[in-house]
């Protein structure tokens, strides 16, 4: 049962472009903010939570889903966790979200979409 429960789950990252980089499904520029869907590239913006967002317009039945774990990286300004929070929330309101600090070096959010 465990294991089809964590089937169910989204894996997103958010982290920073260290350079540019361009291939026929996507583009960025050194410093972008890059996310994934399953270790996919998907989408750049300038901030963490365009990023984001860019990343649950691409999750067909993110209608359906009740629920984001984050974890917050190491360079995770956490003053911003606030707006981000309510960023989220402001858009997909059927979304709960829970912070945890994840201290990662990589990425700056680790996104479990429940």
């Amino acid at each position: 049962a465990l294991k089809d429960g964590a089937q169910g789950i989204v894996s997103i990252t958010v982290g920073t472009a260290i350079k540019n980089f361009k291939s026929d499904e996507f583009s960025c520029n050194v410093n972008d903010k890059v996310s994934t869907i399953n270790g996919k590239m998907v989408t750049s913006a300038l901030s963490i939570s365009g990023a984001l967002d860019g990343a649950l317009s691409h999750i067909e039945d993110i209608e359906d889903r009740a629920a984001l774990i984050i974890l917050t990286g190491e360079n995770f300004e956490k003053d911003k966790q606030i707006d981000l929070e309510h960023f989220i929330k402001n858009k997909y309101s059927n979304l709960e979200v829970q912070f945890f600090d994840g201290g990662q070096h990589t990425y700056d959010l680790v996104v479990g979409v429940i």
